[in-house]
């Protein structure tokens, strides 16, 4: 199924990445499990500077400056009429984590919080208390694409691959629905996200 899409390649992008971009654009609905750090088509301009200045310790400014474009650029399908449903969990350790300054990280919550404002985006907090779960050795992402069909993605500091096997896929989507029913729900998740403005971030 994937081998038959028009995959664009571009050297600036992790290998896999530039396939994934493809898929993503052509699904109807994306489920997102991060516990490392917001997800991609939820970073501001500045969180993702920061992040992606972090990961490409060799990178140029120029060529740092270019990705966080590409990033941003990458976000404005969700404000399209036929936009996929976003559905993200992340884990509390995601908003604690000072990534750059406290206002980074104020601005990049207080975006978190307009998003879910948005129908067809979902955020959800998988609190510390939780404990162990499914989710602790990775983050991933689910596609269903416009036509049904299920993919997984995942990637290492290396690039990404997608998962297609039913047996391999039924686990991750097993995972994802694990980790999404010990998360707070939409409510309790948002005044989470305020509270911890306050607590974590609250300062220079």
């Amino acid at each position: 199924m994937l081998r038959a899409l028009d995959f664009r390649k571009a050297q600036r992008f992790p290998a896999g990445f530039a396939e994934y971009l493809e898929v993503e654009k052509k699904s109807g609905m994306i489920r997102w499990y991060e516990g490392s750090c917001i997800p991609g088509l939820l970073q501001t301009p500045d969180y993702a500077r920061v992040l992606l200045r972090a990961g490409r310790p060799g990178d140029t400014d120029e060529e740092v400056e270019a990705l966080v474009a590409t990033r941003m650029e990458r976000k404005r399908f969700l404000s399209e009429p036929e936009a996929p449903t976003l559905w993200a969990v992340v884990d509390e350790t995601v908003l604690r984590r000072p990534i750059g300054t406290a206002k980074i990280m104020r601005d990049q919550l207080a975006y978190l919080l307009d998003a879910v404002e948005h129908p067809k985006i979902t955020v959800q907090v998988l609190p510390f208390d939780t404990g162990a779960h499914a989710g602790l050795t990775c983050s991933f992402i689910l596609l269903t694409l416009t036509d049904g069909v299920t993919v997984a993605y995942a990637e290492d500091l290396t690039g990404g691959r997608f998962i297609e096997r039913p047996d391999d896929l039924s686990h991750w989507v097993t995972c994802y629905e694990s980790i999404k029913s010990s998360a707070l729900p939409v409510k309790q998740s948002a005044e989470l996200i305020r509270r911890i403005m306050g607590e974590d971030h609250g300062r220079e």
